[in-house]
C-alpha cells in the first residue's frame, strides 16, 4: 500500500490529514492551513533534527 493511500485512508477515516514536516517546510504547510501539534527531535546517524508534526482538518 502506498503512502498516499494510506494517509488518504487516514484522513477519510479521522476527517483529519497529518504530516511530519521539516522546519523549511514548516511554512509551507502552515499556508496550506496546517497547524503545529508537535515539536519532534530525532536522532539520525548522531545527528538531532527537528521536524514538526501538524494536521488539519477536512
Amino acid at each position: 500500500m502506498s503512502v498516499a493511500l494510506c494517509v488518504a485512508e487516514t484522513a477519510v477515516e479521522k476527517k483529519t490529514v497529518s504530516v511530519e514536516a521539516s522546519i523549511t517546510a514548516k511554512p509551507f504547510f502552515e499556508k496550506l492551513g496546517y497547524t503545529l501539534a508537535e515539536r519532534q527531535t530525532v536522532i539520525r546517524h548522531g545527528e538531532s533534527l527537528t521536524n514538526y508534526r501538524m494536521s488539519r482538518s477536512l
